[in-house]
C-alpha cells in the first residue's frame, strides 16, 4: 500500500498447501518445501509455485502496469537449478515486464552469492531477507 498515494502499490504471491484427505488444513510453505526435497522435487515446486504466482498476477497487470509483484525465491533451490532464467521466462510468457517483479531472496547466510547474483541479473529490483 502507498500511503504517498493512497493505493495498493504492489502484492506479494504466497503459497499453501492443503491437506488433501480433508480440504481443511493447510501447510506452510516450509513444509511443502520440505516435502518436495524429500521426493525430489523441490526445483519443480519452486518453479510450478513462481509460474502460477506470475500467471496470477499478469492479469492485475493487464489493467494497472504499475503494479510490482513481489515474488518469494529460496535460496537453497537456486543453487541447486542450472535454469536461472525460468522466471525471466515465466514473466515474458505471462506479458508481465521484470521491471514489475521484485524478487525477494531470503535465508542469506547459507547462500551461494555468485548464484544469487547471477539469478538475479535480470532484476532491477532485489530485496534480501535474513542476511547474516
Amino acid at each position: 500500500m502507498s500511503t504517498y498515494q493512497g493505493r495498493v502499490a504492489g502484492v506479494e504471491a504466497l503459497v499453501r498447501g492443503v491437506d488433501l484427505e480433508d480440504g481443511s488444513n493447510i501447510s506452510p510453505p516450509l513444509h511443502l518445501f520440505a516435502e518436495a526435497r524429500i521426493e525430489g522435487m523441490v526445483i519443480a515446486l519452486d518453479r510450478l509455485c513462481q509460474r502460477k504466482a506470475i500467471e496470477k498476477f499478469s492479469y492485475m497487470f493487464k489493467n494497472h502496469e504499475d503494479l510490482i509483484l513481489f515474488l518469494n525465491v529460496d535460496n537453497s533451490v537456486i543453487h541447486l537449478d542450472n535454469n536461472t532464467e525460468a522466471i525471466y521466462e515465466f514473466s515474458l510468457e505471462s506479458g508481465v515486464a521484470t521491471k514489475n517483479i521484485v524478487l525477494e531472496i531470503n535465508e542469506l547466510h547459507s547462500a551461494n552469492l555468485e548464484a544469487v547474483a547471477n539469478f538475479t541479473s535480470k532484476y532491477k529490483k532485489k530485496r534480501l531477507h535474513d542476511i547474516y
